[in-house]
């Protein structure tokens, strides 16, 4: 009988280097391409939800708030025009004409003989331009007729501009109820003080009501001028229709562009913007 030799095994297994988890099988790196790229209904999801990002970015989705500041920046000049008016008639910068003193009633429109007096000559004409003074030489073609048809233009703009502004926040008040952003708190005590402004600017004395709005009209200011100097109450009353009262429209619409400001950012807040 052969003798069988048995050789000892020159590598252990152990020792065997293994490429188990070093090579990659071609089925697994295709699957991992085919999920990166993904299906077309895949690539389509994340195309909708990347513009849905991108329309959240400023400039994109922001175009409520844009057109509420326009409306509130020229609500403002309008306002500061409007007071500027008033003072330039007030301060007699610019006289108001004859026709609007008679038609307000105004004993001086009314000349009797004991009333006439003789000024020297030119003592008139000295104590007009010393009270005209600066203005007059930087305005010197600014007359009654124009500043009343500026005070009618800037009221129809500010009526319309301040009902824009009220219904663009009162859109933002339905924008956060629906999608649940959150702000409401804000956005709906600016839209309060938007709608009570509203309210006071509009001139509720030409439709022959007691009530008063903030717009004034031209013959309105020369009823006034004529019971100004009458006493010391006739004077304060006399404020307060005209700067006073149309502080406190201006107070209410500052308020409301504040509470604005801070549904603004709080909406970007929930939204991950800011």
């Amino acid at each position: 009988m052969g003798a069988v030799l048995v050789l000892p095994p020159l590598f252990h297994h152990s020792t065997i280097p293994s490429f188990q988890h070093s090579v990659v099988p071609w089925s697994s790196h295709s699957k991992q391409q085919t999920s990166v790229k993904g299906s077309p209904n895949e690539r389509e999801l994340s195309r909708s939800q990347q513009s849905g990002r991108d329309e959240r970015q400023p400039g994109g989705g922001q175009r409520l708030p844009g057109l509420k500041n326009i409306f509130f920046a020229i609500l403002l000049i309008s306002l500061l025009l409007s007071q500027a008016a008033f003072w330039l008639v007030n301060l007699k910068v610019v006289e108001a004409s004859p026709a609007e003193t008679a038609a307000a009633g105004s004993p001086a429109a009314v000349v009797t003989p004991a009333a006439t007096t003789v000024e020297p000559a030119g003592q008139g004409a000295a104590a007009d331009t010393a009270g005209k003074g600066f203005f007059a030489k930087l305005l010197p073609r600014l007359d009654y007729a124009r500043v009343a048809r500026a005070v009618e233009l800037i009221n129809g703009i500010l009526i319309v501009t301040a009902v824009l502004l009220a219904a663009s926040i009162f859109f933002g008040l339905m924008v956060s109820l629906v999608g649940r952003l959150g702000g409401i708190n804000h956005i709906s005590r600016a839209f309060i003080l938007a709608l009570i402004a509203v309210v006071l600017l509009v001139p509720w004395q030409i439709f022959g009501l007691n009530v008063l709005g903030v717009t004034w009209t031209p013959e309105e200011l020369a009823r006034w001028l004529t019971t100004k100097d009458t006493d010391i109450a006739s004077r304060v009353i006399f404020y307060l229709r005209f700067t006073g009262y149309w502080a406190a429209v201006l107070l209410l619409l500052l308020l409301s562009q504040a509470r604005s400001t801070r549904w603004s950012k709080a909406i970007l807040r929930r939204l991950e913007i800011i």
